[in-house]
């Protein structure tokens, strides 16, 4: 009994200790002109130049050589759209290769969930197949997104009202999820998700490649929401969604909004309005701080990069950084054990100068405190000057999540006289 209450208490407390209020600025247009049917369900290659929806009944594409300009001109997927069968909800995996989407006939609301591949991002996509959902009676909902290893899918479930729920609906909408072993597989039947579902109608759901930030619409006869955009935040996979918040800076009087789909790692929103499509680039609370540390003549000296936030998805981080490589020799770079490192690069652009793009394992803890990011190893020279600072700064402004903030001021290595024993011994005692 006690350690039922124990679980339970711990499933409240991540229902509601990770929130995720993001913030967007004023959005804007994507496509020079829009379809006659309208425009649905964006979902965007890696970089945003590539795009494809749903309108009327059919796929479309669409291409651009920037992500500052529109969408110029749309195409009818051809390969995929079919005159007999109603195509809908697009959802593109990670590598552009596969593109995920539901087929249902134009008398029936029972859809199949398909997927076709292509060889390259300018080659047609080959025949689809089935993926599922495997289930009776048959998926009557619609596909939201699936997660980077495209092993997990997200789903819009229609779903009844129990009775004397105080709405006079009988079906509302909520979300769900289902799995599979390997991409060869079907999914199989979907779970509804806690925390998140309420009697209003939860839609299109839109996971983040790592399984930790959702996004989906809510309509409401009981919230009384036209259709506002929400996400929920959280630390682990294995912990439960909280109920999430609305997203701030893109509501738009009773306007209804839809689709929601947040372009890695979170810089800009892609959703629909008025039956076209929008985008809003994201304003994010972070900043960068370079402390300054203690160093001996001939040892090497571990410096922090560190980053705080209230964000609850900073993973991604770029920065470059300048140091004085007269008394500083670069050595390595070292993950935070606080975070870990997913991937990292490490550009030398010139001589005391390096570039560094880093996703970490874990989300920054959204807490507002300093976090320590990853280390700088330097080696201080045997000829370095008791007292004095050797600076190390930021070139230009550093990002996170690909977002711009704003550059710290210089941190640096002040060199202490060195110890009793001789430089040469202290790096060999290290």
């Amino acid at each position: 009994m006690t350690r039922s209450i124990s679980c339970l208490l711990l499933a409240l407390f991540y229902s509601v200790a990770v929130q995720a209020q993001l913030q967007f600025k004023t959005p804007g247009a994507v496509l020079l002109q829009n379809p006659i049917g309208g425009a649905y369900s964006p979902t965007l290659r890696d970089g945003e130049l590539e795009l494809f929806f749903e309108s009327a009944g059919d796929l479309y594409h669409a291409q651009r050589s920037s992500s500052d300009i529109l969408f110029p001109t749309v195409l009818r997927v051809d390969e995929l759209s079919t005159t007999t069968f109603i195509e809908e909800n697009p959802f593109l995996s990670v590598d552009g290769l596969r593109l995920y989407f539901t087929r249902r006939s134009r008398t029936s609301q029972n859809r199949d969930i398909l997927a076709a591949s292509r060889e390259n991002f300018t080659s047609p996509f080959g025949a689809p197949g089935a993926v599922g959902p495997v289930t009776n009676p048959p998926f009557r909902g619609r596909l939201g997104s699936l997660t980077g290893d495209e092993l997990k899918i997200y789903l819009e479930i229609p779903r009844s009202i129990p009775p004397g729920s105080g709405t006079p609906l009988t079906e509302h909408t909520d979300i769900a999820t289902a799995t599979r072993e390997n991409t060869s597989q079907r999914f199989g039947m979907w779970q509804f998700l806690p925390h998140v579902n309420t009697l209003d109608y939860e839609r299109s759901p839109s996971i983040s490649r790592d399984d930790l930030v959702l996004g989906f619409s809510r309509v409401g006869p009981l919230s009384n929401l036209p259709g506002t955009l929400f996400f929920s935040a959280r630390e682990n996979p294995a912990h439960p969604f909280p109920a999430g918040e609305a997203a701030a800076g893109v509501v738009s009087g009773n306007k209804a909004l839809s689709d929601p789909f947040l372009v890695y790692p979170g810089t800009r929103l892609y959703f629909s309005r008025d039956d076209t499509l929008w985008a809003a680039d994201r304003e994010i609370h972070a900043s960068y701080r370079l402390p300054r540390i203690s160093g001996y003549p001939g040892r090497s000296a571990y410096y922090p990069i560190e980053v705080s936030t209230t964000e609850a998805d900073a993973r991604s981080f770029e920065f470059k950084l300048i140091f004085d490589s007269l008394f500083l020799q670069f050595l390595q770079v070292l993950p935070s054990s606080e975070l870990g490192i997913e991937s990292i690069t490490i550009i030398p652009e010139a001589t005391g100068r390096i570039a560094i793009q880093v996703s970490t394992q874990s989300a920054l803890p959204d807490d507002g405190l300093p976090h320590t990011i990853l280390f700088f190893r330097f080696l201080i020279s045997e000829n370095a000057f008791p007292g004095q600072v050797r600076v190390i700064r930021f070139s230009g402004n550093p990002k996170v999540n690909g977002i711009a903030v704003s550059r710290p001021s210089d941190g640096g290595i002040q060199i202490l006289p060195p110890g009793p024993f001789s430089p040469a011994s202290l790096i060999r005692l290290f």
